[in-house]
């Protein structure tokens, strides 16, 4: 029986550039699962892969290799592979998730994960897209987002190596695990990595870059001081170098947190500390994207890029600098970071963001205020996660009340109990909310908005919108793709 690579939940961003990698490699057998199509699974169609919408219509088979999207946990086909993995001791199966898989593949690259509360994947893809230039051993990226330059494709290797990365991935997956690999730690690695439910301690890190720890994914993480021990943990495990901005506020948490820490590793702690490199100065400005958190995260890539070429070469002289500099200020950003859509047909801005924190909102909304200041602002905000909206109520508030006009839609709610839920919110007086539409007409009305469920109403919201109006649409979810499959529009450039 053939084997086959079964990617569940190949819908998200991190396993549809799992899913980009393995095919540009050569890899034919794969089959791609999802609940929901989007415009990622569309682009992996076109592509060429095999796509199936639902769950429950696969059957695996022993030889299977599963890697999936922790969303995907428990889906038929995941929980088929598990159960059989646990039963089948003659053919075992080989079931990964997502930060199980790019663990594996950290453990023979020289990996660079970048990692923070906000602006991880920016930065990622930053310092991928000039390593890819200008380091002669670079070998491969995964991020979580849309790339602008290249749509959805988030994934992105050397041509060069390619023979080299495919027989890596090979041993990855137990084609050769019996083999010697000889080129361990040889080609670089650069990911996007996430703290959520702890999945960065999964990564084995030579270098990482560390900034902007705010807390977030308070499903997972109780307390601020919790979230700051994970963070402590992935630290640690660190083996050479972390680039991290002298002025963040919770740095001299962290690093006198290296010292000592109460959060047990996933990894054996490496054997020496990782040396700290503190940007105190700004060494690099864009002059086309937004925000200033950008440049400090740009000038952390240049100074971690420019340190990894004098490793491979001693003799680079400083002016390779200007090469680098150079591949930075090409960077066009990310999709869905306050990209802009479209115009309406009176003339009205519409930006898409992937905004769910409220700081995240509250950045964009100035930066929308300073660019407009004539015209009133229409946000429309798909939230992510009962539990986060629930956690920063008053802060979401606060920022949502200074929309001129405020639609909350459908909520992104998966994972969540909202019994659970209003246990631990009691302070919230949640006592006459019985439903995720309950919290969410309740949210509404707490932040100066309306409710709506149906994507009919927010198309006649921007049917309708006057011309001295710009409008946000933020959604970590499937909004932007709804409304980029039900508009016809020129993408802007």
């Amino acid at each position: 029986m053939e084997e086959r690579i079964v990617l569940v939940g190949v819908g998200g961003t991190g396993m549809s550039g799992v899913a980009h990698l393995l095919l540009d490699l050569g890899y034919t057998n794969l089959i791609g699962i999802d609940s929901t199509q989007s415009e990622l699974t569309d682009t992996l169609q076109a592509k060429g892969m095999q796509i199936i919408i639902g769950h429950g219509s696969y059957q695996g088979n022993s030889r299977d290799i599963v890697i999936y999207s922790a969303a995907a946990h428990q889906s038929v086909e995941v929980q088929f592979a598990l159960d059989h993995r646990k039963d089948d001791h003659k053919h075992p199966w080989l079931v990964l998730n997502y930060f199980e898989f790019l663990g594996e593949l950290s453990k023979y690259f020289t990996t660079i994960a970048i990692a923070w509360t906000h602006g991880k994947s920016t930065t990622t893809w930053l310092t991928a897209q000039a390593l890819s230039q200008h380091h002669p051993l670079f070998g491969l990226s995964i991020l979580g987002a849309g790339v602008t330059q290249r749509w959805w494709k988030n994934a992105l290797y050397a041509p060069a190596h390619r023979s080299a990365l495919r027989r890596l991935i090979d041993h990855c997956l137990g084609s050769h695990r019996a083999d010697r690999y000889d080129d361990t730690k040889k080609y670089l690695f650069v990911v996007e990595a996430c703290e959520f439910n702890r999945h960065f301690l999964n990564l084995d890190v030579d270098y990482a870059i560390i900034t902007n720890i705010e807390l977030d994914h308070a499903d997972v993480y109780w307390t601020l001081e919790n979230y700051m021990a994970a963070f402590t943990t992935f630290a640690k495990n660190v083996k050479k170098d972390i680039y991290m901005l002298t002025w963040a506020i919770w740095q001299e948490t962290l690093f006198s947190s290296l010292i000592e820490t109460t959060e047990p590793a996933s990894l054996p702690t490496s054997t020496s500390t990782p040396t700290l490199h503190a940007l105190s100065t700004q060494q690099f400005t864009f002059s086309h994207l937004l925000w200033s958190h950008n440049h400090g995260n740009a000038s952390l890539a240049l100074a971690l890029i420019e340190n990894l070429l004098h490793e491979q070469d001693p003799s680079t002289a400083i002016w390779v600098a200007s090469w680098v500099v150079a591949s930075l200020s090409g960077f066009e950003g990310l999709r869905r970071r306050t990209e802009l859509l479209w115009e309406t047909p009176s003339g009205a801005a519409v930006y898409t963001d992937y905004g769910h924190h409220p700081t995240e909102l509250r950045s964009t909304l100035q930066w929308l205020r300073e660019k407009y200041p004539n015209k009133q602002v229409t946000c429309i905000f798909q939230p992510h996660q009962a539990r986060r909206v629930m956690e920063f109520w008053d802060t979401f508030g606060e920022t949502l009340r200074t929309c001129d006009h405020l639609i909350i839609y459908d909520i992104y709610a998966a994972r969540e109990n909202l019994t659970d839920l209003k246990k631990l919110f009691t302070q919230r007086h949640f006592d006459d909310i019985h439903t995720i539409e309950d919290l969410w007409q309740h949210f509404a009305a707490h932040c100066n908005g309306t409710y709506t469920w149906t994507f009919e109403n927010i198309t006649k919201t921007l049917d309708n919108t006057w011309p001295d109006n710009v409008i946000i649409v933020f959604t970590a979810w499937n909004l932007d793709y709804l409304l980029r499959t039900h508009y016809t529009f020129t993408h802007p450039k």
